[in-house]
């Protein structure tokens, strides 16, 4: 640089300070802008095949809502993309997500009016959105202690609607009828005296809101006849999956009128785990409920001494069960089961068993062949009948249950007809209904 401020280059010539520093300004403006190009190209990520590629993949490995998300990326670029539109419509069916689904399988029909897999589909996407019913008739009969016998004198009624509103809510209301009598029956002596004839209604309202793998639940149930709450509470459920295995959490709480006969209802809180991976499953419920205050009682100092009073009557229920799918083709299954339940007080008014434990192992199977659906299970095992307020064991025995459905499947009507039948030596129930759902 010479002393007047100009600046000299490799071939002698020379510049002024301003153009030097003009100079200097294009090269910087230049390089920030490649710079800036070059960002630009690296912030748009994969291309549209690799994020197609990743939809695929996500879809293969059950992970839907993912594989919707990757799609919609591609269509963005591509709004008319039959394949891409059909694939998000499907993905999107299958993670429970039926309105949306609608809007991609329209689309497709309206591109590629002959698109059979579209129909086929669109067709059962609005089946689950229309307006849903059921009715459903059912005897029962108890017999406890070859003495105290309930049955239904008419056939216990339920019936419901139920209605899927875009991809979240869903609202229903089922309302029942039951008329019932107790009677004291002795063969020997050829007694059968009726004790009580009762006369319940119930009406139930419920919504539910989905969310991804999340699911919320509510619902109130109403006695005109008992002028009660028969139930009310909340559910929160979420079905994460990982490394192939289905988890399932579910936390809820309410309160439930369980038994109208004695006019008893409890609070209650619970949480329900489950896993299952291939063909293995197991599953933990727990509950803590609390009866309301009724007639029950306890054990004083001595064991001769029995105390009678009104209160609360906490119950603890334990349920897990461990099942392995044994035929895909048929849907038989293996299930062990293992159920605890303990009331702190006994009573007479409903059955309270203290530290009872049941063991139990059967075979399952439900599935369809063509228009056939059925189900059936058969399990048996131990149940050691508890212990007595004063800790005296009750006795073990054995039991047996059975249960089996058969229905078929008309199209827009399915009719089945369930039967099932409980043993053990103190205890016999049997049921007997039929359902319409449509």
């Amino acid at each position: 640089m010479s002393k007047s401020g100009a600046v000299m280059s490799k071939s002698g010539a020379v510049m002024s300070k301003s153009e030097y520093f003009g100079v200097s300004f294009l090269l910087a403006w230049l390089l920030l802008s490649g710079t800036a190009l070059w960002a630009q190209d690296s912030a748009s990520g994969p291309s549209a095949e690799e994020w197609r590629a990743r939809g695929d993949a996500a879809k293969q490995a059950g992970e839907f809502v993912e594989a919707a998300e990757a799609y919609s990326i591609v269509l963005e670029r591509y709004p008319d993309d039959v394949d891409l539109l059909l694939a998000r419509g499907m993905v999107r069916w299958w993670a429970d997500r039926p309105s949306s689904a609608r809007v991609d399988l329209v689309r497709v029909l309206e591109l590629d009016p002959a698109n059979a897999e579209a129909m086929r589909v669109l067709e059962q996407v609005d089946e689950a959105l229309e307006w849903r019913g059921s009715a459903r008739l059912m005897w029962v009969e108890e017999l406890e202690e070859e003495r105290s016998l309930t049955r239904t004198t008419q056939p216990l009624q339920v019936y419901g609607v139920e209605k899927r509103w875009g991809d979240r809510w869903e609202v229903g209301a089922s309302g029942s009828l039951d008329l019932s009598e107790k009677r004291y029956v002795n063969e020997p002596l050829d007694i059968d005296t009726l004790l009580q004839s009762k006369y319940f209604d119930n009406v139930l309202l419920k919504a539910s809101w989905r969310g991804g793998s999340q699911r919320v639940y509510g619902h109130f149930g109403y006695s005109p006849s008992e002028g009660v709450p028969t139930s009310y509470g909340v559910a929160w459920s979420w079905r994460p999956s990982w490394k192939g295995f289905d988890f399932g959490t579910a936390l809820r709480g309410g309160y439930d009128y369980f038994y109208h006969w004695s006019q008893v209802g409890r609070d209650y809180g619970g949480i329900d785990l489950s896993a299952k991976r291939g063909r293995f499953s197991a599953e933990v419920d727990y509950q803590r409920s609390l009866v309301r205050e009724a007639e029950m009682f306890g054990r004083g100092p001595a064991v001769v001494d029995t105390l009678w009073m009104i209160g609360s009557n906490g119950q603890d229920h334990l349920l897990a069960t461990l099942g392995m799918r044994v035929f895909q083709r048929t849907g038989l299954r293996v299930e062990l089961g293992y159920e605890y339940s303990n009331y702190e007080y006994g009573t007479t008014l409903y059955y309270a068993p203290h530290f009872r434990q049941i063991l139990s192992a059967g075979l399952a199977v439900e599935d369809r062949w063509g228009g056939l659906v059925y189900a059936a299970k058969f399990s048996g095992g131990s149940d050691d009948g508890g212990k007595e307020i004063d800790g005296t064991p009750v006795g073990g025995r054995g039991f047996w249950r059975g249960d089996l459905e058969l229905g078929w499947d008309f199209g827009p009507v399915v009719t089945t007809v369930r039967g099932g039948l409980f043993s053990n030596p103190v205890y016999e129930a049997s049921t007997l209904g039929v359902q319409v759902s449509f």
